[in-house]
């Protein structure tokens, strides 16, 4: 990982272009078509296979089993460091590895032409024009109600941002069927919690001098009504207990549930593929950006 910093602009960026290049160069990508998403908006993805793909293309290969595990293992490396924008499209993929297809393979190709289309991006943070400014720690939480063809199982998205950039995000298969979409958003926003806490404690732990709310942004006006209210519900007493320890978090002020329009929520590209205008605007927000414009920067 490099770490690139221009002190004239106040902003440091954190990239993995060299490790991008060694990904790409052995197996003869460097040359391979560029593409601006790593997952087609058009694609109907099912729990098992493509469905746009005849089912002899399902059927495994040596050469596809050798490619796509070893591609997979180092793209989750990526994803698990600095690529917030792959981490959808590498954790569906991811799902299959076990026993990839050809028609993984060619999801597989679309996000190594989107790497190779990107391979320079990193993540950005930028320093406050603000004097001691306070350090807000923000969260967006997302889910796809129904995503998977199949199984109709959800999938949680989340991404927290601090000081303009992406610090920590997930994308992850629902374990049980949702019956609807506020109960999918409650599931994912329960998820999303979690890791908020886990990342205000360790926060707290490093600057104790510092204060770190919780703000977590949602685009479903029942979710944040069923979080907040404490009264009994036909619709929801079928929720796991599990759940229910959000709105304890929201009636003692320790949690901040804020709405967003769905045309500002940052953590839908890490529930479902996206358009590319969408997409491109998730990523900005999230502190996705080209690495390269400060490489000759002052540090």
């Amino acid at each position: 990982m490099h770490i690139v910093r221009n002190r004239s602009e106040g902003s440091l960026c954190l990239h993995q272009t060299k490790y991008a290049n060694e990904l790409l160069d052995p197996y003869g990508f460097e040359n391979i078509k560029p593409i601006s998403t790593p997952l087609a908006l058009k694609v109907r993805y099912e729990d098992d296979f493509d469905v746009t793909q005849s089912p002899s293309s399902s059927t495994p290969t040596p050469s596809v089993l050798a490619l796509v595990r070893p591609l997979l293992g180092k793209f989750r490396y990526l994803v698990s460091c600095t690529r917030t924008d792959l981490c959808f499209s590498i954790n569906y993929l991811s799902r299959f590895m076990h026993n990839p297809t050809l028609s993984h393979w060619h999801l597989l190709k679309r996000c190594i032409r989107y790497l190779q289309f990107t391979k320079y991006h990193g993540i950005f943070f930028q320093r406050s024009d603000v004097v001691h400014p306070p350090l807000q720690l923000l969260g967006w939480s997302d889910s796809d109600w129904g995503g998977g063809m199949s199984s109709r199982k959800s999938t949680s998205g989340c991404v927290f941002t601090l000081a303009g950039g992406a610090i920590s995000w997930f994308s992850k298969k629902q374990t049980t069927v949702a019956l609807s979409s506020t109960e999918a958003e409650f599931v994912a926003l329960a998820l999303t919690t979690k890791e908020g806490l886990w990342i205000q404690a360790l926060l707290q732990e490093l600057l104790p001098e510092k204060c770190f709310p919780l703000k977590i942004f949602y685009d479903n006006q029942s979710c944040i009504q069923l979080a907040s209210n404490l009264k009994h519900s036909e619709k929801t007493k079928h929720l796991d207990l599990k759940y229910h320890f959000i709105r304890e978090l929201v009636e003692h002020k320790k949690l901040q549930l804020s709405y967003t329009s769905t045309h500002l929520m940052w953590a839908d590209m890490l529930t479902k593929p996206l358009g590319t205008e969408k997409f491109l605007q998730c990523c900005k927000h999230v502190g996705m950006s080209d690495s390269s414009r400060i490489n000759n920067s002052p540090c």
